[in-house]
């Protein structure tokens, strides 16, 4: 390839004509256009820019890739004119004119060089994506390009823009919207019905355009539950010998996604996740296969847990999957939803700005002596989300009230993680098990390096590996206990992928973890070129320390659910090794869908003793009584147990009560609907329908509405004196409850609201139906022949709404006007029954 085989080529002359009239620019361009590889080689080899070009990435994976592509097109090594920067990896000298860096890079590189002295343009590929360190330091070069360095460039490249929107905000900007793009892409809708399985129809679609198109088949998957799925189905058919099928997602090492992307002669079916939506180039793809759902990570700081639920794909994001196709020849894409499904769908992504903890960005901005609030952000962010990160912050002493950053809050902002978690490494380095804390957040934060269902236990616990642990590992109950010995393990066989593998050990995660380990480590001021050894002997402190709020209590031994402070249910993972444990510390929380069912999942979990529990909330812990319905025994008991939140542990139950307290204690159970009374019928509700309805039309007669105070009045009278739940379930509701209400008010509800009105020859009564503020009357065309005028409640007059019924007993109209009811519609629907009922009267 050369880059004037690139379209973005075409466009160069209008680029550098808007580069040379102003600051900034803002490029719309399809997927394919060659934005991401061939614009900085194109300002590179045109000396557009003084100083480096940063490409900005959101995937590690990309940043690599497109360095690699671009350092080869100028015929150079990777690392001397052409490099990148990501989270492990290094790869730039001095010489280095174009860096590929993460979005995060890019951030702590505005943190230690706050005017970016070296750099001349920051280029934002795919800026659809809106990470939060991405919009953070937009605002930050924005400010600083009117500030300090107004020769700094910024050029934003997507394939889906808000143009206006973008201009307005960056100043002395101009846009360049590109519509050009190699070849074109088919688009099919094939919505799934209600009985298809959506496996099974992909690789049907699969097979029937194997022969129509040449190319590389790329499927979106929301999960690698799906993608396994999807793949098992392909691989039960007997043309996919011919094929080389891949899964590519997340989990995956950079080194294994990038063999999948990589040229190969032989046919390939690739099913990812989002991670191949952008940036990502998977050469010779002809056929996407989206099913239209993604899982997106994302936090709700309210509820403290993370939130991996799918969820239907934006417009700009389907349109950034079909993109993969068309890249070398014409392609074709097959949405699984209908095309009014896909134009109901929103244009792009809610921003991460708008939704994520805020509490890392917000001391960053401290640190940078900005106002997080007054940060010129290109989406505000919710006031109550910079409320609740300062709020955060204080509590953890990284910053004072007027937003001024601590000693501690200095200590903390120095590491890439969120400030709890910076936090418990410092707590760490003071009792001295700072490396098998970063360890073991190293290991928890990223992909964890044990391979589930091929893990032999019994392997790893049998070796000797005494000579990393500098304390008792026996002592730690604990699913970290785990983690740590398969990273010893692998460890101890220098990290073999062969040795590793064989018992279910990601070796390369091993190592990934404690290169990010010894990176924590020194940050922390802990010099350390590895991890040789292990002290985990205070380490359960500085888990209940650092995640204080996340503790639980057992609920159910059989279900393995536990409660948190908040109330929460939360289930252990299937994959824990804590059995009966009372009291745990999980250090990861995600709602996830399991078995059809949205749970909260704990993973990652260490046994607490209840001694530290106390200790450690000492001056939270209370002691609580109260008098509750056992579910169990179905009996009333007295309760008394130490709270912790919503948490109540300790708990003594004794039947020793009094008969109030019996009787009280069934009045709460009714009115939390735990319990319910026989005799709670149709009369019942009868009765407050007609209340209601009084108190809507005519609330001058001043019947009382049946409110929560009635309600509890008329648990009492029913609970009162009884000595069994039998006898209070079985007692008669109306009576009682009719009795509550004075004589005078129950004349008025009967004059107001009548059960029933008599109009015809035979005095016949017909109930009225109330339904809140109107009064229904269900009655046979036959049975109004003799009305003069419409029917109403006689001290009120109000109209009575006619629901008039066939011989059959179906509704054949609904009035408020009997007359007109005659003139008009009855003559047709008389014409249509008279004939099916003419043993009926019709007049």
């Amino acid at each position: 390839m050369k880059l004037s085989d690139l379209p973005i080529f075409e466009s160069l002359d209008e680029i550098v004509e808007k580069l040379n009239n102003s600051s900034n620019l803002i490029i719309k361009s399809p997927t394919g256009s060659g934005k991401s590889l061939g614009l900085p080689l194109l300002l590179l080899r045109n000396n557009i820019i003084q100083g480096q070009i940063l490409i900005v990435q959101p995937r590690r994976i990309a940043a690599r890739s497109l360095a690699l592509k671009a350092s080869q097109l100028l015929n150079s090594s990777l690392g001397d004119q052409v490099g990148y920067q990501v989270r492990f990896e290094d790869r730039t000298s001095s010489n280095t004119k174009i860096i590929y860096v993460t979005d995060g890079v890019l951030l702590r590189k505005i943190i230690t060089d706050r005017f970016l002295s070296r750099v001349g343009l920051v280029i934002f590929d795919e800026f659809h994506e809106r990470s939060l360190s991405m919009d953070t330091s937009l605002a930050l070069l924005r400010l600083l390009q009117k500030d300090k360095r107004p020769n700094l460039r910024l050029i934003l490249t997507s394939a889906s823009l808000e143009l206006s929107k973008i201009q307005k905000y960056l100043n002395n900007s101009k846009v360049i919207e590109l519509f050009t793009r190699n070849y074109s892409v088919k688009i099919s809708y094939k919505p799934l019905l209600k009985n298809d399985n959506i496996y099974k129809k992909v690789t049907s679609e699969i097979k029937k355009n194997i022969d129509l198109y040449s190319g590389h088949f790329l499927v979106f998957a929301s999960s690698f539950y799906e993608i396994s799925k999807i793949i098992k189905d392909i691989h039960n058919q007997s043309w996919s010998r011919n094929f080389s099928i891949h899964a590519l997602h997340g989990e995956m090492s950079l080194e294994d996604q990038e063999k999948i992307i990589s040229n190969t002669k032989r046919r390939k079916i690739i099913v990812s996740t989002n991670i191949a939506e952008t940036s990502l180039t998977i050469e010779g793809i002809q056929v996407v296969l989206d099913i239209g759902f993604a899982k997106k990570l994302s936090y709700d700081p309210v509820r403290n847990v993370n939130v991996l639920l799918p969820q239907k794909i934006s417009k700009s994001s389907a349109e950034q999957r079909s993109g993969r196709a068309g890249r070398n020849e014409d392609g074709y894409c097959i949405r699984f939803w209908s095309q009014n499904d896909h134009d109901s769908r929103i244009e792009v992504d809610e921003p991460a700005i708008s939704k994520l903890d805020l509490s890392e960005i917000y001391l960053i901005l401290c640190n940078l002596n900005e106002n997080p609030i007054l940060l010129p952000w290109l989406d505000q962010p919710r006031k109550e989300l910079f409320l609740r990160a300062k709020k955060n912050l204080i509590s953890i002493n990284a910053i004072n009230p007027d937003d001024s950053i601590t000693d501690r809050g200095k200590q903390i902002v120095k590491f890439p993680l969120e400030p709890k978690l910076a936090l418990g490494l410092l707590i760490a380095k003071e009792y001295g098990c700072l490396e098998a804390f970063t360890l073991i957040l190293s290991m928890v934060e990223n992909r964890s390096p044990i391979i589930q269902k091929e893990l032999n236990r019994d392997v790893i616990f049998s070796k000797n590996l005494n000579n990393f642990f500098r304390s008792d590992l026996d002592g730690l109950s604990s699913d970290l206990k785990q983690l740590l010995t398969v990273w010893a393990y692998a460890k101890d066989v220098s990290f073999s992928l062969v040795d590793c593998k064989t018992v279910g050990i990601h070796s390369l995660r091993c190592r990934e973890a404690e290169k990010l380990a010894v990176k924590y480590c020194n940050i922390a001021n802990v010099s350390v070129s590895s991890i040789e050894s292990l002290r985990v002997d205070n380490l359960s402190h500085v888990l209940l320390t650092t995640f204080a709020d996340q503790i639980v209590h057992l609920e159910s031994r059989g279900k393995k659910t536990y409660l948190n402070l908040n109330g929460s249910r939360l289930h252990l993972s299937k994959n824990s090794i804590i059995n009966d444990a009372k009291w745990l510390i999980p250090l990861k929380i995600t709602e996830k869908i399991i078995k059809d069912h949205v749970t909260l999942e704990m993973e990652f979990v260490t046994e607490l003793k209840t001694n530290d529990v106390l200790d450690f909330f000492h001056a939270t812990v209370e002691e609580n009584t109260e008098i509750i319905l056992n579910p169990d025994t179905r009996r009333i008991v007295r309760r008394k147990f130490n709270q912790l939140g919503e948490i109540k542990f300790n708990v003594e139950e004794s039947e020793d009560i009094s008969k109030n307290e019996f009787s009280m204690a069934y009045v709460s159970e009714l009115k939390s609907k735990r319990l319910s009374l026989k005799y709670w019928d149709l009369k019942v509700e009868e009765f407050l329908s007609r209340v209601k309805f009084a108190n809507l039309n005519y609330p001058d007669y001043d019947i009382r509405p049946f409110d929560n105070d009635l309600l509890e009045k008329l648990f009492t009278e029913i609970c009162r004196d009884a000595r069994s739940w039998k006898e209070i379930r079985n007692r008669k509701v109306l009576p009682i409850m009719i009795s509550l209400y004075s004589s005078n008010e129950i004349e008025l509800l009967d004059q107001v609201a009548p059960l029933n009105i008599t109009f015809s020859k035979n005095k016949r009564p017909f109930p009225i139906i109330y339904r809140n503020s109107k009064a229904f009357l269900r009655i046979k065309i036959q049975n109004l022949y003799d009305l003069k005028a419409h029917p109403v409640i006689p001290l009120t007059q109000q109209i009575l709404t006619l629901e008039i019924l066939a011989p059959n007993d179906r509704c054949v109209q609904v009035t408020d006007n009997l007359n007109e009811f005659w003139t008009g519609s009855y003559l047709q629907i008389k014409k249509e029954l008279a004939g099916r009922y003419p043993k009926h009267e019709w007049r």
